[in-house]
């Protein structure tokens, strides 16, 4: 499940899939981040990395979908800059590639 959230961290899909990114901030609080693991799991299932450059080039964006999303339901998430530094930290071993 990892290994698919970061695939779409990775790619231009982040902007319409932003719970991923969301998942990924409540996964790091309860689960260790293995590289090799994660790179074997998304080789085993054809998948690949992109580069990033929506999460990492595009924030203002991100925040924009992200704030849609932080409301919706009635639910109160942490703030996007919580969220998206706690992520960017969790997944840095696959971004530095």
């Amino acid at each position: 499940m990892m290994a698919d959230k970061i695939s779409v961290v990775s790619s231009n899909k982040i902007f319409r899939r932003i719970k991923d990114v969301v998942d990924l901030y409540y996964i790091s609080h309860v689960c260790d981040f293995n590289r090799e693991d994660v790179l074997h799991i998304l080789e085993s299932n054809r998948r690949t990395l992109g580069n990033f450059d929506g999460f990492l080039n595009r924030t203002e964006d991100l925040k924009h979908s992200y704030e849609k999303f932080r409301f919706a339901g009635g639910v109160n998430k942490p703030v996007f800059e919580e969220v998206y530094q706690t992520v960017k930290t969790f997944i840095a071993d696959v971004i530095s590639d």
